[in-house]
């Protein structure tokens, strides 16, 4: 599917969503989570649970988001002990405490997902994302400590594009989960609505048995 922008957009991105026509194609058959992994760069992830995620919307309107002149409002709210982030995304034994950043007194729903998650297996890195009409996130690939992250898309109006790099845009819908590799793939993302946009992501322990599950699972649920 190629996309034509206005000329709001820097010309990368026109390019890019216009020129590009890649697709992501997903291989018939059953796969590990290892094969996934090196063969799947996005796909749907079932979490096995149904969430409030209208709850958690309206908890995420008001967030403290440190605001960007033309890419996404970011509310960094739950990673390892420390007062920065690390902006590396690794779980592994250097990392044994995590806490929260920000107080979570006037949002408890967005709270009990974050303990419900830690329950299949630790996650970190937790960060939500507004984005205003019109603004965008040039293309770039993320980093390649932990390339896969989950996203949850809490809204997604109509002209919000996540695109990558000769795999197609990413089929979002509202509440929707999908286990995405941005460590590996180029990706560029828009808001070419006139609403806020509003996401969230995290990474897992992909070592826990409970998410390999869901994972193997989720792929399972998608090709048959």
């Amino acid at each position: 599917m190629t996309i034509q922008l206005s000329e709001n957009y820097p010309k990368l991105i026109r390019d890019l969503f216009l020129y590009d026509v890649g697709e992501e194609h997903y291989p018939n058959k059953k796969l590990t989570y290892e094969q996934i992994f090196n063969q799947v760069s996005y796909m749907l992830l079932d979490l096995g649970a149904s969430y409030d995620y209208k709850a958690m919307h309206e908890e995420a309107t008001e967030l403290p988001y440190k605001q960007s002149l033309t890419d996404a409002d970011r509310c960094y709210i739950y990673g390892p002990v420390g007062p920065d982030d690390p902006r590396c995304e690794l779980l592994n034994s250097n990392y044994t405490k995590f806490e929260y950043k920000i107080k979570m007194d006037t949002c408890p729903v967005i709270k009990d997902f974050i303990e419900q998650m830690c329950k299949i297996g630790q996650v970190t890195y937790i960060s939500f994302k507004r984005m205003l009409p019109k603004h965008f996130i040039n293309p770039h690939v993320d980093s390649k400590c932990n390339p896969f992250k989950v996203y949850i898309p809490l809204t997604w109006p109509k002209g919000n594009y996540f695109k990558m790099y000769k795999k197609g845009c990413i089929p979002f819908e509202p509440h929707k989960p999908f286990l995405v590799n941005t460590g590996n793939n180029v990706h560029s993302v828009i808001n070419d609505s006139n609403e806020e946009r509003y996401i969230f992501s995290f990474y897992a322990d992909w070592g826990s048995d409970k998410w390999q599950r869901i994972i193997e699972e989720s792929y399972s649920k998608l090709i048959y």
